[in-house]
């Protein structure tokens, strides 16, 4: 069965079964005529026991290792179902709180305020829950978490908790091919944790998402690690007028030979008839932060739009540097 067949088969997008062939999770074993892979029945049987493992909670990870004999899957399950009890009986206090006001007449303001009190105190020991079991999660779980967590303080420490290892970076690097585009994000935030030739790899993946933010999130941090792909789209960022301080500042902190290749293609957009004034205007004010740049924004003084003309200035004033 070939890869379409089998997305329209499970539901699952073809995006995703190539990366479970990436990983050696559920390759296709067969091929035909042409030389191309199929997917045989045992690979289907596969795939189902995956998505049937992923469903209870595990992560790839986990699965991976279920199946092939390295994992306790009634050790997992039971953590998972110990986790899922735990949900459901705050849910039901939750439920019992709502029940009483519910069923009364009248309702007073002290009664209210006293409910009201109950609720927030049965949120704040959801919240403590997760946050000392975040401080105390193998890392791996702390990436499980963090990608799923809403409370922003449990999903800073999580994000803390999380270490620069193989098992972590694969669990982040699953969820980039999420289609939720808030756990996308999220992973291409703890990708930064993460310092290895694979994460750059996935960042450089995900600075191709279909999401802005993930786009931006990522070649903002590629640029950050001085990766000289990341130019473009951090001159881009600049004339968009997205984070182009941001940007503009990453820019700055390349190497020499990289720093002249942005300063290069920098002068190309400012002299391009394409570019908007408040583009040159963008572009004039990056070069603040580019070694080199004396000589264009001498040139700039010059120019025909006052508010170019004046930013130049400025910037050389601020740098000490003669006009002439």
């Amino acid at each position: 069965m070939k890869i379409g067949e089998v997305s329209q088969l499970t539901n699952l997008s073809v995006r995703m079964l190539r990366y479970y062939d990436t990983i050696g999770l559920v390759p296709p074993s067969q091929r035909d005529s042409n030389g191309y892979r199929n997917y045989s029945e045992a690979d289907l049987t596969r795939l189902s026991q995956v998505e049937l493992l992923r469903s209870v909670g595990l992560s790839i990870d986990q699965v991976s290792r279920v199946l092939d004999g390295g994992g306790n899957l009634a050790r997992l399950l039971e953590e998972v179902q110990v986790e899922t009890t735990e949900r459901i009986a705050a849910d039901k206090r939750l439920i019992d709180i709502l029940r009483q006001v519910s069923t009364r007449d009248t309702v007073d303001a002290a009664s209210l305020a006293h409910t009201f009190t109950m609720i927030e105190a049965l949120a704040d020991e959801r919240s403590l829950h997760r946050v000392a079991a975040a401080f105390s999660a193998p890392s791996q779980a702390a990436a499980c978490l963090f990608l799923k967590e809403d409370d922003s303080n449990t999903a800073g420490v999580l994000l803390w908790s999380i270490d620069d290892s193989e098992d972590s970076l694969q669990v982040v690097a699953e969820a980039l091919t999420s289609s939720n585009e808030a756990i996308r994000e999220r992973a291409a935030i703890a990708l930064a944790k993460f310092y290895s030739p694979r994460a750059d790899q996935w960042l450089s993946f995900a600075s191709a998402d279909t999401s802005s933010r993930v786009r931006q999130l990522a070649v903002f941090e590629l640029g950050r690690r001085g990766a000289i792909t990341a130019i473009p789209a951090l001159i881009e960022h600049i004339g968009l007028g997205c984070h182009d301080v941001e940007a503009a500042e990453i820019l700055g902190s390349f190497s020499e030979d990289a720093g002249q290749l942005a300063l290069m293609l920098i002068i190309d957009r400012i002299h391009s008839e394409k570019t908007t004034p408040e583009q040159r205007l963008r572009y004039t004010q990056a070069l603040a932060e580019l070694a080199g740049a004396g000589p264009i924004l001498q040139h700039l003084v010059q120019d025909a739009d006052p508010t170019v003309s004046a930013t130049a200035q400025s910037i050389l004033r601020t740098q000490g540097t003669q006009l002439y």
